[in-house]
């Protein structure tokens, strides 16, 4: 290891002492051929921030950063916030009053306490779990966890 590599590992180091948030992000596509109505998005998406949180929880997460997910389906959009499991998760809807087959979700995840790589398994676990109760058919559409990007911006050129 070269005296710039300690300093990179140095300089990453000190970064996540300073700020220790965990971060994950992804790209989803959820379907269901006999249709999603709005409150079962609704569900979904109130379930999903709840799971995802509760399992990064269950891998040492101490506090929710922001935990949030934006829904877009051809009838309409639907998000999601989470800041404080005890408040629960805040919905905005613009969802027409009628079933759609399939929507795209992009849910973004930052917590305290623990790194990118415990966020990434407990937040797919989350996922899994989650579309798994309601039922749905997933297909992951982009995974933004990589570790290259996830350290990238905190490396000196």
């Amino acid at each position: 290891m070269s005296a710039d590599d300690e300093d990179d590992d140095l300089h990453l180091e000190m970064h996540r002492a300073a700020d220790e948030l965990g971060k994950y992000a992804a790209r989803l596509k959820i379907k269901d051929p006999k249709g999603i109505t709005p409150q079962a998005a609704k569900d979904f998406m109130r379930d999903l921030l709840v799971t995802v949180t509760k399992d990064c929880f269950k891998e040492g997460a101490d506090l929710i950063g922001h935990v949030k997910a934006f829904m877009h389906a051809d009838g309409g959009t639907l998000m999601a916030s989470l800041v404080d499991l005890d408040v629960g998760v805040q919905l905005t809807s613009g969802l027409e009053e009628r079933k759609f087959e399939e929507a795209e979700v992009t849910l973004h995840v930052i917590v305290h306490g623990i790194w990118d790589d415990k966020v990434k398994d407990a937040s797919r676990h989350g996922i899994q779990k989650t579309v798994k109760a309601h039922k749905l058919e997933l297909e992951v559409l982009q995974d933004y966890f990589e570790t290259e990007k996830s350290i990238e911006h905190h490396i000196r050129k």
